[in-house]
């Protein structure tokens, strides 16, 4: 597109000028012609600029054409053509040689030239570059606009950019999954998926991560096969920063979720593009997703100009496709308020738009609750979206409504699937110190209960801690020893009548408390408790005996023991109350429904 230094020296009246240094600047672009007698302010020269001057006063001052070379590269100028036989009979070796070292092209002229003939040619090719980028650039332009505005979508905008480019084009969204995939021409076969290669290159080399991420810049790509799972790259050791994290562990998801048919094909056949770039497709805040422009030979400037264009109207097609799942998504999540909130009246109406949304009623569903007890953007996504990816990447079919406290979800399954074992892999994959709490209802047969396994996934979330090895996921069915004292405490009462007067001596000491605690879940069994609690036998017996001592009540009678066995669940389901900062129901068996409108919305 631009007119590079190697293209001006075949112009005819070049061919009397003489190239004296700087040959391998020959690829810089000439973007104008600018003629300069005295130079007195390097910084007045752009980028790109051809100079061309008789070097007044280098003679008399040596060092003063050193400066002004040093300057001319470091302003980025595309070459100098000094006329000799004015003020230089030649221009000197040690400037040469300095040229040479700075790659900066430099022509000696004839004094017999005219600068006006040199002006003339180059900038008549400079102006029909730019002339014929412009038309392009307009052509591209149109066609790629017409496309968008008529709905034509993705796919027809990648296969018009191909055809445009003569190369692969691939589409990604802003976690890595395709798009769309199109070769260049219709009798092409589908385009290999080439995330992979994308992934070595990007994460083998910080600078164009940064680039890509922080500067939203284009970036030329370099391909090599794909890396076995042994020999995957490792980001760069150095500066690490979230963004770049956050980059490697949505390529890898991707891969993971929807694996890159055609990689190793490609590799394989002799597939592999010589040149490929990838720019970021934004809206000017964030960024929506990735473009991806591959082939066989070397992109060439107009590429890069069509690359350009055509990720401003992908990020309209983006921006559309996001508004509506947006909207989609509010309208699944309001419904699904509706279907947990279990208004009879209104059931009839909700099992038709259930299977309208893909809601399968002859399947089992069990509702989730997932509470989060921080959130923050320092410690890894939100807790929410990093469990949405893992169900996702499970392939488990669920429907989901964000409230303000929690988040509802309505998971679609068979009797063989093990929810509580899933749901604790999803929690796992929440990083930094959310605290996540998830509770499961128990399974329900007909979409008309769905409201009572709302409400028992909420009591599950509520007061999941009371349970043994407890970490964050707790499902109502476990409960079941617990329920009465839950009941008891849902509807109002204080629980702390019924173990105070036994407990009392040891509230205030913890250490007692959990053993007495583990000796009960244990059935007993003194050398399983010491195992729990990772002390000597005779330690557990001293501190029993003391538990005998400050209650008053032994551990060898059954009457006795079952006292305090019950007073230790009405404590715990009272500290798991008071621990829970959400307002919930008020009773498992009759809830007031104000409450949990907060998180399933208003509704009538």
């Amino acid at each position: 597109m631009s007119l590079t230094v190697a293209d001006a020296m075949k112009l005819s009246v070049m061919q009397q000028a003489r190239l004296v240094a700087g040959s391998t600047g020959l690829d810089r672009q000439i973007r104008w012609v600018t003629i300069v007698e005295v130079i007195e302010d390097v910084s007045r020269l752009q980028e790109g600029e051809f100079l061309i001057t008789t070097a007044y006063g280098w003679e008399a001052d040596p060092d003063l054409g050193r400066r002004l070379l040093e300057g001319f590269a470091a302003q980025g100028l595309s070459g100098v053509a000094i006329q000799t036989g004015f003020y230089l009979a030649a221009i000197p070796q040690p400037l040469i040689e300095l040229a040479d070292k700075l790659g900066l092209p430099v022509f000696e002229l004839p004094s017999q030239l005219n600068f006006s003939m040199v002006t003339r040619e180059l900038l008549e090719q400079v102006v029909n570059e730019q002339f014929h980028a412009l038309a392009y650039s307009e052509n591209v332009h149109q066609k790629l606009i017409h496309l968008a505005l008529s709905g034509a979508g993705l796919d027809a905008l990648a296969q018009e950019l191909g055809l445009l480019t003569h190369a692969c084009i691939q589409v990604y969204n802003a976690k890595w999954r395709v798009e769309t995939r199109q070769a260049h021409s219709d009798g092409d076969a589908a385009a290999p998926d080439f995330r992979r290669f994308v992934m070595n290159a990007l994460l083998g080399n910080t600078q164009q991560r940064r680039e890509l991420l922080e500067h939203r810049q284009t970036i030329r790509l370099h391909f090599e096969p794909p890396a076995t799972d042994a020999e995957s790259p490792e980001l760069a050791p150095l500066v690490i920063d979230a963004a770049e994290a956050a980059l490697e562990t949505d390529m890898r998801s991707a891969l993971d979720r929807d694996p890159d048919e055609g990689a190793e094909h490609a590799s394989g056949c002799g597939m592999l593009p010589a040149d490929a770039a990838i720019a970021p497709i934004t809206d000017n805040r964030e960024i929506l997703g990735y473009l991806l422009l591959a082939k066989s030979g070397s992109l060439t400037d107009f590429d890069l100009l069509a690359l350009d264009h055509a990720c401003k109207v992908c990020a309209l097609e983006l921006i559309k496709r996001q508004a509506v799942s947006d909207a989609e998504q509010r309208l699944k999540a309001d419904f699904l308020a509706e279907l947990l909130r279990g208004n009879p009246n209104h059931l009839p109406a909700q099992l038709e738009r259930a299977a309208a949304l893909g809601i399968d009623e002859n399947r089992l569903h069990t509702v989730a609750v997932v509470e989060v007890e921080s959130e923050s953007a320092e410690h890894g996504p939100p807790a929410w979206h990093a469990i949405e990816q893992s169900l996702a990447l499970r392939n488990v079919k669920f429907f989901a409504k964000q409230g303000l406290g929690a988040t509802l979800v309505l998971i679609e399954h068979d009797v063989d699937d093990d929810l509580r074992r899933l749901m604790c892999e999803a929690a796992a994959n929440v990083s930094g110190p959310q605290a996540v709490r998830i509770g499961l209802g128990e399974s329900k047969g007909e979409l008309e209960r769905l409201s009572d396994s709302t409400r028992e996934a909420y009591v599950a979330a509520r007061f999941g801690s009371v349970l043994h090895e407890y970490a964050g996921v707790a499902a109502f069915a476990e409960l079941a020893p617990y329920r009465l004292f839950i009941d008891m405490q849902q509807q109002g009462m204080d629980l702390s009548a019924y173990f105070r007067d036994v407990l009392a001596p040891l509230l205030d000491k913890p250490q007692l408390l959990k053993t007495l605690d583990m000796l009960l879940w244990n059935n007993m069994n003194l050398k399983f408790t010491a195992e729990a609690l990772y002390i000597h036998r005779h330690t557990l017996k001293y501190r029993l005996q003391k538990i005998e001592r400050e209650t008053g009540h032994e551990l060898t009678n059954s009457h006795q023991r079952f006292e305090l066995q019950a007073a230790l669940i009405a404590y715990k389901v009272q500290e798991a109350a008071c621990r829970h900062r959400l307002g919930l129901p008020t009773s498992i068996r009759a809830p007031q429904q104000d409450e949990m409108d907060a998180d399933l919305g208003s509704g009538t």
